[in-house]
C-alpha cells in the first residue's frame, strides 16, 4: 500500500499508464520505491476530473503526457483547477519530459497550430525553450517512454 503523503503521477494515456504501472510494480518488487500512486489522466478529462483525486494523501503530484499543444493546454488549465481545489501543485515530471524529449521523433502534423504560450510556461522555462525548437511543428507521443525504457530506468520513480 502506498505511504502516506506519497508521490503521485498522473499519465495522461491508457498504453502508457499500463507500461508505468506495470514497471514500478517491478522495481517495487526489488526495493522500495518513492512513487506512491499512478493514475490514468484520460486525455482531455483531466481537467474535470482532477477534483476526484481529493482524498487521496498525496504529498506531491506531476503528469506525464503527449507533448503537443493539446497536451500542454490540458495540463496548464488542469494545474489551474488543482490549485483552485487545494491539491498540491500540479508539475510537469522531471525526469519522464526529458526522456521523451531524448527518445521520441517527432510526429508530422496535418494542422495549423502554434505552441500555448500557458503551456509552455506550466513545463518550465528550460523544457519551455526546448520543446518548440526540438518539436517543432509536429508532436511528440508519450508512447516513446515505453514499457522497456521504464523498466530499465529508476529515476522517474524517485518523484520531483
Amino acid at each position: 500500500a502506498p505511504r502516506p503523503q506519497a508521490h503521485l503521477l498522473i499519465v495522461e494515456n491508457a498504453t502508457t499508464f499500463h507500461s508505468a504501472v506495470s514497471a514500478a510494480r517491478s522495481h517495487a518488487e526489488k526495493g522500495p520505491v518513492d512513487i506512491g500512486w499512478i493514475a490514468y489522466g484520460a486525455g482531455n478529462q483531466l481537467t474535470s476530473s482532477i477534483g476526484s483525486l481529493a482524498p487521496v494523501p498525496m504529498g506531491s503530484l506531476t503528469y506525464f503526457g503527449d507533448l503537443d499543444d493539446e497536451g500542454l493546454r490540458i495540463a496548464a488549465a488542469t494545474s489551474r483547477q488543482a490549485a483552485k481545489l487545494g491539491l498540491p501543485a500540479f508539475r510537469p515530471d522531471p525526469h519522464l519530459y526529458p526522456m521523451l524529449l531524448a527518445l521520441g521523433r517527432p510526429q508530422v502534423r496535418h494542422r495549423t497550430w502554434e505552441w500555448p504560450e500557458d503551456g509552455l510556461h506550466w513545463i518550465g522555462p528550460e523544457l519551455g525553450r526546448k520543446v518548440p525548437e526540438l518539436v517543432g511543428d509536429g508532436w511528440l507521443a508519450q508512447e516513446s517512454v515505453d514499457l522497456c525504457v521504464l523498466e530499465a530506468e529508476t529515476a522517474w520513480l524517485r518523484g520531483p
